[in-house]
């Protein structure tokens, strides 16, 4: 308003240094006493990655009349920037949806150069500086609008952060089976058993000399998840499975994705899985109680999952009992009503016949095990 009958020419001079020149060709003068001549946009590019108060430097400010007489200005105080952003906006388009879902996850698997990745923003659990399957929940959270969004606040108002309840979560077990082998191919099976639904999943292997995962494929508990495979930070093979949406594996036991790997382990040398971590829909976060390690020239079957050789858990809605020793298993429903289970040594497969919702408990070689449909 001060200056509208002047016109605004802004020239860069060095990386972080521009010139600015305000004038009118016809010598048209500022309106009034005192107030503002100029409002300067300012982008910030993608690189940058530290919320926070930045000072801007204002300097060799010239001022002329019409009659040529020159006045040097200073600033009273230097100017300042707050820098923000939408928590869970990793791409920064100033909104959180499924590409900055994509583009977290690519850099969770090492795709993504840091260089181009609003790291602040990606950490959306806001409990850490790890990114990681958590905060892809958290993303998809607030994507879905199951948990608020937060707003780019303005200079006089604080930074603000959305509530992410992120509790101490048990360890669960994880385990591993060779399900097929061949001179240079072998299926390794993982398998998980947990008390609570799990909305993401991630781990690390690592691969013996000469052998290389050529794909990864989520099973029917995370049905409609994928299985990404990428890299860690410290050059390890990463896995990571989740889906942009309210997919879940179901509280239960079993199998929940396949590794196909090439090559022939030598000298004997296992397979580690490691670094697992496990991720409710509130962002409670569980670890595996410990690093899996598996012996690649030898088909197995998913032992353990804590019962010492005996797997107990659910498949499309049938119970599976994998045991090394034959027996009678007994279910139990919570109404009372009760069944024996016939256990031949190997795998037994039993249909359920149960809802969606239903708790049966199975006994098994004074194993007991709670699957919930």
């Amino acid at each position: 308003r001060k200056a509208r009958n002047h016109t605004v020419m802004v020239e860069q001079r060095a990386a972080n240094k521009y010139f600015v020149l305000i004038s009118s060709a016809t010598n048209r003068t500022f309106t009034g006493n005192s107030g503002d001549i100029l409002h300067l946009r300012l982008a910030v590019d993608r690189r940058h990655k530290a919320k926070g108060d930045y000072a801007i430097k204002l300097s060799d400010i010239v001022l002329a009349e019409p009659n040529e007489t020159q006045h040097n200005g200073w600033c009273l105080s230097p100017g300042t920037i707050r820098l923000s952003y939408l928590v869970g906006d990793a791409n920064a388009d100033v909104s959180v949806d499924v590409a900055d879902y994509v583009v977290t996850a690519n850099h969770i698997l090492g795709r993504e150069a840091v260089d181009y990745f609003f790291a602040d923003a990606a950490n959306a659990n806001r409990t850490d500086n790890i990114i990681n399957v958590t905060d892809l929940v958290a993303i998809t959270n607030i994507a879905l609008e199951l948990r608020s969004k937060e707003y780019v606040p303005s200079l006089d108002d604080s930074f603000q952060y959305a509530s992410a309840a992120v509790l101490p979560g048990s360890d669960y077990a994880v385990t591993a089976e060779v399900a097929q082998m061949s001179v240079d191919r072998t299926v390794v099976n993982l398998a998980v058993d947990n008390d609570t639904p799990l909305a993401a999943m991630q781990f690390d292997l690592d691969l013996p000399d000469g052998v290389t995962i050529a794909g990864a494929q989520a099973s029917d508990r995370a049905q409609g998840m994928t299985a990404d495979i990428g890299s860690s930070a410290d050059g390890k093979t990463r896995v990571i499975l989740s889906a942009f949406g309210k997919r879940e594996i179901a509280a239960g036991s079993g199998k929940v994705v396949s590794l196909v790997l090439q090559g022939k382990a030598r000298g004997g040398e296992p397979l580690r899985i490691a670094g697992t971590t496990m991720t409710e829909r509130n962002l409670t976060e569980h670890g595996a109680s410990a690093d899996v390690l598996l012996d690649l020239g030898r088909l197995t079957s998913i032992d353990g999952v804590g019962y010492d050789r005996v797997s107990i858990y659910a498949e499309g809605g049938n119970i599976v009992i994998e045991s090394p020793v034959a027996g009678t298993a007994q279910l139990t429903r919570l109404n009372g009503a009760m069944q024996p289970l016939t256990i031949a040594a190997g795998r037994n497969v039993f249909p359920a016949n149960a809802s969606a919702g239903e708790i049966v408990i199975v006994k098994f070689n004074n194993k007991v095990k709670k699957i919930q449909f």
